[in-house]
């Protein structure tokens, strides 16, 4: 999982968990174009949640 915060128009933080693939220098975001944060996108930052502290966290 990542967590990907972005700032809409309203100057208001967006924070989501989603899912991602990593390849090398890349990261591949699963997103839906309709959804506000990735029309956000130029304003963005993504973090990843290790998966030890996934389990935890459950």
């Amino acid at each position: 999982m990542a967590a990907l915060a972005t700032v809409g128009p309203d100057g208001y933080p967006q924070m989501s968990e989603l899912w991602f693939l990593a390849d090398g220098d890349t990261l591949q975001l699963s997103l839906n174009t309709s959804w506000q944060k990735v029309k956000n996108l130029p304003f963005a930052s993504a973090r990843l949640l290790a998966e030890s502290r996934l389990a935890r966290a459950r």
